[in-house]
């Protein structure tokens, strides 16, 4: 039982760890798109 909650643990962590890093490139590429809207105007 403890093998599996520790294994339930990491694997929460990955998908955690793993959406950040999607979240934090979606929002790079919102500040790449604002950027530019900035610089055409």
């Amino acid at each position: 039982m403890i093998f599996a909650a520790a294994s339930v643990i990491a694997l929460i962590t990955i998908i955690v760890i793993i959406a950040c890093f999607k979240a934090t490139g979606f929002f790079i590429e919102l500040n790449k798109i604002n950027i530019k809207d900035k610089d055409e105007k």
